[in-house]
């Protein structure tokens, strides 16, 4: 209602704010936060050679017997050439592979059964496989889930499974006696 004033004998005092104080405060541990963080998994160079020594070493072995050899992941080591003499079998890649699945594709899965049965190829290389179901509200759980029932289980009923030390591949190799596993139902 402008009915205040100031007291004649008090003085207005202006405080200035140190900002650069305040920033300080606020960037010192920022750095030492960001200086903190590491990465999860460090590439080495010599674990990486090692793997793909041993990678290219049986598929040129199996491709030299006259076995076929399929990449269902990793197929760019025949492309870039750090594996040679292996002729690319793309029949079911894991991008293809899984768009099959989770199309419930009939005809496209039979075939891969039948070759999984038959023991077409002396090789497959792919991403280490796990018998791990998902919540499907979890990331990616009802393809994992999927995956798992479709691929996975029929796969590893067929080949056995060896694991390339230091990396997320692994060979697999036509087993002498098949798992006795029921293969899944394809008809909803």
């Amino acid at each position: 209602w402008n009915r205040q004033v100031n007291e004649p004998s008090s003085s207005v005092q202006v405080v200035s704010f140190p900002w650069q104080l305040a920033a300080l405060a606020v960037l010192v541990p920022v750095w030492f936060a960001i200086q903190s963080v590491r990465p999860v998994h460090v590439y080495d160079p010599g674990v990486a050679e090692a793997a793909l020594d041993k990678i290219r070493s049986k598929a040129e072995q199996v491709a030299q017997d006259g076995g076929e050899v399929l990449f269902i992941s990793q197929p760019h080591l025949l492309v870039l050439k750090n594996i040679t003499d292996v002729p690319l079998a793309s029949d079911y890649e894991k991008e293809f592979l899984i768009e099959m699945v989770m199309a419930n594709n009939e005809p496209y899965l039979t075939k891969f059964y039948d070759d999984l049965r038959a023991h077409r190829f002396a090789l497959i290389v792919a991403d280490t496989q796990w018998y791990k179901y998902q919540d499907t509200g979890e990331n990616w759980g009802a393809e994992n889930n999927l995956w798992v029932r479709a691929v996975t289980i029929p796969l590893l009923c067929e080949y056995r499974q060896t694991r390339v030390p230091g990396v997320n591949v692994s060979l697999l190799t036509p087993r002498t006696q098949p798992a006795n596993c029921p293969y899944p139902q394809l008809s909803p």
